[in-house]
């Protein structure tokens, strides 16, 4: 297309064709015959003015014009039917309303044509924003879903932008390995709500979705997500470096059991440093990855060739695997001291053994993650973790060993409590053992209090294990947001609990004594050599020794020599 010798973009073109159009349905006015020649051949042939856009009159020209171009770029088979629905949308003697696309017809679209917008740098037009237009074709709104996504032949696109195929439905020719149940052997990704938003991998013969698509959550969701986990992440990632830099000044303070606390907010801060990184990088930075069969990013199922999303999952995984052990070991050192009577010396010398499985458990499975290529992007936050989208890592590396722990935990606790309460009235009282009694008791208070986030985050596990699939497959069930943002809010309150038990122990004095050590250190030897006077000069003499006086406090001669400086011996 030229003007004036001059090309213009065919995107700048329907920029400027749809800017500052609105969206609404006209009652009034009587159907007229379709003039635009790129939409004769839509199976009807009636429409009125105004329509989607606010045009008045049909200009067949402009908009020949307009379109033709665009439709050359191929990134949607559908593009020509939806601005068709949208400049000449449907109209009907039958109805008052005028019938115009889909809420699906429009997110199809733009998740293929957005892209190439966007490496161009032009956004999707405020025009064509899907939430305006009916999620379903039913009364009182109808709607047209159009006809479905077709593969984009080779050579379709002639300027030089990325090719941009439509969605692979079926397998590569050839290919005979196992089909999805309830898929059509051409469409082994058609079982899902929206098969238009996944991609069918050879590579990993599974379906994977599209990074841009909203297929179980909503813009809305996703960007609350957001919020909510760096409202959390930020003073859970405060908390618990406040809590680690206070047993950095004064280790020797914390003893067992206390000391699995400090090593749980170790966990807990480098937990909340992965939310941080993915806020940092963001959502495509972190959950996205190109997949080279189609040439369009896709949300991770295999995170190893993502390093930010390596990197979150190591920190995420790891460290939330490890503090949960360490409150493991909190209850178990709880248990030796409050239950069996052991000293903190000898809870000590059993310490390697805690570290040990504390930080090697976790490490074994990170390992065996890695090595299974098990790590996903989760659509909803854009965090990446394992068992995002697969049920069966969700089951064998999260949900089983949240289980396990929990009911490790609280089994060392019960028995903790059952043998102080049985003690209590055997042990003699005095103020140590009353100090000692409520520092145990405070600890152990702890470990009840975490019990409460876990048992959550159990529960929110095992619904999203159940619920998952009839997301993806049935269109009358939905997530339950609130049961998700419920187990963000949980994985990261312990952190913040943990400050705040740390507060109560009265820090300020283990930062004032840290402090006041520093100010009082010692001078290191090569400084005590150094003269304190300029060599140039002889120091100043010292003053003569005063004379001894012994004297009788009656005798006046006494007093009188004492005035004179002599010396009176008595």
């Amino acid at each position: 297309m030229c003007d004036g010798g001059r090309k213009t973009s065919p995107l700048l073109l329907l920029l400027l064709v749809l800017a500052g159009a609105c969206y609404g349905y006209d009652s009034g006015g009587q159907c007229e015959p379709i003039q635009l020649t790129l939409c004769k051949d839509l199976g009807y042939n009636m429409t009125r003015m105004p329509n989607m856009v606010g045009n008045d009159i049909q200009d067949a020209d402009t908009q020949t014009r307009s379109f033709s171009p665009l439709i050359q770029y191929k990134c949607s088979s559908r593009l020509k039917f939806f601005l068709c629905t949208v400049y000449a949308p449907m109209c009907t003697e039958k109805v008052d309303v005028l019938i115009g696309p889909c809420r699906t017809l429009c997110e199809s679209v733009k998740e293929r044509c957005h892209p190439i917008m966007s490496k161009l740098g032009f956004p999707w037009p405020e025009a064509l924003n899907c939430s305006k237009f009916p999620a379903e074709n039913k009364s009182p709104h109808m709607c047209m879903e159009g006809p479905d996504e077709t593969a984009t032949p080779r050579g379709a696109h002639s300027l030089p932008v990325p090719r941009r195929p439509g969605p692979h439905l079926g397998p590569r020719p050839g290919y005979h390995g196992p089909r999805l149940a309830g898929a059509s052997p051409a469409s082994p990704c058609q079982h899902y709500v929206r098969p238009s938003y996944f991609y069918y991998v050879n590579r990993t013969g599974r379906c994977a979705r599209s990074c841009a698509a909203d297929v179980a959550f909503s813009q809305e969701h996703k960007q609350f997500a957001e919020t909510w986990v760096a409202s959390l992440a930020v003073p859970c990632l405060a908390s618990t470096l406040f809590t680690v830099v206070t047993f950095l000044l004064d280790s020797a303070h914390f003893k067992y059991p206390e000391r699995s606390i400090v090593f749980l907010s170790l966990c807990y801060s480098l937990t909340s440093a992965g939310h941080v990184l993915r806020l940092a990088v963001g959502r495509e930075g972190v959950s996205c990855q190109l997949e080279a069969q189609y040439n369009v990013p896709i949300l991770i199922q295999e995170g190893l060739g993502n390093a930010n999303c390596a990197i979150m999952f190591v920190l995420l995984y790891y460290f939330g695997s490890a503090s949960a052990l360490w409150w493991v070991m909190l209850t178990v050192t709880w248990f030796l001291a409050a239950g069996l009577k052991w000293s903190h010396e000898r809870i000590q010398q059993k310490s390697t053994y805690f570290h040990l499985v504390a930080w090697g458990l976790p490490a074994l499975k990170t390992a065996a993650i890695l090595v299974l290529q098990a790590v996903d992007a989760d659509e909803l936050t854009g965090s990446c973790y394992v068992g995002n989208q697969n049920l069966d890592t969700l089951l064998g590396f999260v949900l089983i060993p949240t289980f396990v722990y929990l009911v490790a935990g609280i089994s060392f606790l019960l028995a903790g409590f059952r043998a102080i309460f049985r003690d209590r009235g055997q042990v003699v009282r005095s103020r140590s053992n009353d100090r000692l009694e409520m520092l145990t008791m405070r600890i152990g208070i702890f470990g009840i209090i975490y019990t409460v986030p876990a048992t959550c985050v159990l529960a929110a596990l095992v619904y999203e294990y159940t619920s998952r699939q009839l997301w993806l497959t049935h269109h009358n069930v939905h997530p339950n947001v609130e049961i998700l943002m419920l187990k963000i809010f949980m994985n990261l309150i312990v952190g913040i609990i943990g400050g705040l038990w740390m507060m109560s122990l009265q820090p300020c004095k283990v930062w004032r004594h840290s402090l006041r050590r520093f100010k009082k250190r010692p001078v290191p030897p090569y400084l005590e050599r150094v003269p304190t006077t300029c060599p140039h000069h002889p120091p100043p003499p010292e003053p003569a020794p005063r004379p001894t006086l012994h004297y009788s406090r009656h005798s006046r001669d006494s007093r009188d020599a004492w005035r004179s400086g002599g010396e009176t011996q008595v």
